[in-house]
């Protein structure tokens, strides 16, 4: 029932473009080895819907977009990971990707693996650090750090509002490298 009611097609409408297929050299340095394919999702923004029904619909447009709208407010209200899209893997410079363990937010760097291009280089299988340890050693780095007068409007947002402080961090720094720590010894 799900895969239903998520899936555009069963609207009555054809989509094309839902995955792209990536073609990528085995190794860079040697072509002769030829190239391996894999698939990538692509955002409902890129695919192509046709103009007119091609087939009956098994779900109204309604309802297929109701559903949509509370996969998404649940998905943002469920999980909330202050610092996406700051970090990136000291080990091989990707993105750390979000994730929940153990009901805390945490984040992870699979270093590749999946990506149909493979890992960059041989290394340990992903890199895995919580949140909280991230944002305690920020806050003991900065703990030194204070606005120039306490009355500013920077000092009161600071005190009074953390998602404010966050969004500072945002827009001030693309990235913080985060040296990755094994999940055993944390």
């Amino acid at each position: 029932m799900r895969a239903i009611l998520i899936n555009p097609v069963y609207t009555g409408y054809s989509v094309w473009g839902k995955e792209k297929t990536i073609r990528v050299l085995i190794d860079s340095e040697n072509p002769a080895l030829g190239r391996t394919k894999g698939r990538n999702h692509t955002t409902p923004d890129q695919w192509t819907i046709s103009h007119r029904p091609s087939h009956p619909p098994l779900v109204s447009v309604p309802d297929f977009l109701t559903v949509q709208n509370q996969r998404v407010s649940r998905a943002a209200a469920e999980h909330h990971n202050r610092l996406t899209g700051l970090l990136a893997c000291a080990e091989c410079g990707r993105a750390m990707e979000a994730t929940w363990s153990h009901n805390h937010p945490a984040y992870r760097c699979r270093h590749g693996r999946g990506n149909p291009a493979g890992p960059r280089r041989p290394g340990p299988a992903q890199a895995f650090i919580r949140e909280q340890h991230i944002l305690d050693r920020l806050r003991s780095c900065t703990a030194g750090f204070r606005p120039r007068s306490p009355r500013s409007a920077d000092a009161r947002r600071v005190r009074h509002d953390e998602g404010a402080c966050f969004r500072e961090i945002r827009e001030r720094m693309r990235a913080l490298v985060c040296q990755w720590t094994p999940v055993s010894s944390l």
